[in-house]
């Protein structure tokens, strides 16, 4: 059997009674664009974590985070990234991957 693709799974707790707004294909769009960032699919990341240990996990995605972060501060006003960096922790968090405590403290000194 196959398993559900967890960009889809994640995006019906978002918006159950209607899958196809604009709010989640923006979510959609903005998961897939960290995604890309990184290098790996939403499910290729879940599918680390499931490998890796969760100090190492911790430390490449925020670090992966702050990169991001960077990489949209150059294109976006500070509103809008944090409405990103927001989307790509509810995926995270949805799934219980972690975070380390560096990519909460980089996005609030940044953002204050």
């Amino acid at each position: 059997m196959q398993q559900p693709d967890p960009t889809q799974e994640w995006l019906k707790t978002i918006s159950p009674s209607h899958p196809n707004t604009t709010t989640t294909n923006f979510y959609k769009d903005s998961l897939l664009n960290f995604a890309d960032f990184a290098g790996k699919t939403p499910k290729q990341i879940i599918a680390e974590y499931n490998k890796a240990s969760e100090k190492q996990f911790k430390d490449n995605y925020s670090k992966l985070l702050l990169a991001y972060t960077a990489h949209l501060q150059k294109q976006y006003p500070p509103n809008k990234v944090r409405e990103q960096i927001d989307i790509i922790r509810s995926f995270f968090k949805h799934y219980n991957l972690p975070l380390g405590f560096g990519a909460r403290a980089h996005l609030q000194f940044f953002f204050k």
